[in-house]
C-alpha cells in the first residue's frame, strides 16, 4: 500500500530532545509572527480606534463627549492594548500554521488533511464571531450598561477611555475565541474521538455549558448572553450534524 508507506516515511521517530527543539522553534516563530503583526497594526491602530469608538455611535452616543482621557499615559495604554490584540488578530494564521507543523508529525495524512482544515475554518469562525460581537453585542452591552446605571441611580457622564478599549476588546475576543468550538467539535469528530451520538447524547450538558461559557464572556447582562448562546448552539448543531454526515460516508465506503 504505497498510502501508508508514505505515511509511516512522514513520520520518523523523533527523540524527546527533538520533539523539544520543535516545540522551542515553533514558540519562537510564533512570537515573531505576534511581533510582525503588532509592528503591522502599529500604522493602522488610529483605524482600528475609530472603528472600536464607532460601536458607542451606533448605541446613541457621542464618541467625543463620552469617551474621555484623564491620564497622561492614558493615549499610550489604548494604543498599547490596540497594537497587541490587533498585531495577534492579524498574526493568527501564521501562529496556527507553525502549530500545526509542531502536530502534523505526530498524526497520518489523513488526520493533518483534518486539523489543516480545522485550522482554516477555525480562522474563518474566528472572525465571524469578532463580526457578531462588534456589530451586535458591543452596542447593546453599551446601552444595558447605561440603562443600569440609571437604574442603579448613578448616570453615567462619561467613561475612560482605556475602560472602554479594554471592555470592547475583550469582548471581541471572547466571541472570536467562543466560536472555535465547533472547530474543536470536528477536529475531534474527524479524528474519531467523539461521534455524533456521543454529541446528542451529551445535548442537554451541552446547552448548560454553552450558557456558562455565555455568562463568563460576556458583560453580566441576559440579552449579551443569549446573543453569544444562541449562535455557538446552532454551530454545535451543524458540527454534530457534518460529524454525522462523516460517519455516515465511512460506513457506505466500509460496506463497499
Amino acid at each position: 500500500m504505497p498510502s501508508e508507506q508514505g505515511e509511516h516515511l512522514l513520520d520518523t521517530p523523533k527523540s524527546f530532545v527533538e520533539h523539544l527543539e520543535e516545540l522551542r522553534r515553533t514558540i519562537v516563530c510564533s512570537a515573531i509572527a505576534l511581533g510582525l503583526g503588532m509592528l503591522i497594526a502599529f500604522p493602522l491602530t488610529p483605524w482600528i480606534n475609530d472603528k472600536l469608538t464607532a460601536a458607542v455611535g451606533r448605541a446613541g452616543l457621542d464618541p467625543d463627549e463620552f469617551l474621555q482621557v484623564l491620564e497622561l499615559t492614558g493615549g499610550f495604554s489604548i494604543a498599547a492594548k490596540i497594537i497587541f490584540w490587533g498585531g495577534f488578530t492579524i498574526s493568527l494564521p501564521f501562529m496556527l500554521f507553525f502549530i500545526g507543523r509542531f502536530v502534523f508529525p505526530g498524526l497520518k495524512l489523513k488526520e493533518r488533511s483534518g486539523v489543516l482544515c480545522g485550522a482554516v475554518a477555525g480562522l474563518i469562525l474566528f472572525m465571524a464571531g469578532v463580526a457578531v460581537g462588534y456589530f451586535l453585542t458591543l452596542p447593546l452591552a453599551i446601552r444595558i450598561m447605561l440603562k443600569i446605571a440609571i437604574w442603579v441611580g448613578y448616570p453615567i457622564a462619561f467613561v475612560m477611555a482605556d475602560t472602554y478599549m479594554a471592555f470592547a476588546l475583550k469582548l471581541l475576543m471572547a466571541f472570536g475565541i467562543a466560536f472555535e468550538l465547533p472547530v474543536v467539535l470536528l477536529v475531534l469528530g474527524y479524528l474519531g474521538i467523539i461521534s455524533s451520538k456521543q454529541l446528542r447524547a451529551k445535548r442537554r450538558h451541552v446547552v448548560v455549558a454553552i450558557l456558562v461559557l455565555a455568562m463568563m464572556l460576556t458583560p453580566p447582562d441576559i440579552p449579551s448572553q443569549v446573543l453569544l448562546a444562541i449562535p455557538l448552539y446552532l454551530l454545535f448543531e451543524i458540527s454534530t450534524f457534518l460529524i454525522w454526515l462523516r460517519e455516515k460516508r465511512r460506513r457506505v465506503v466500509g460496506e463497499e
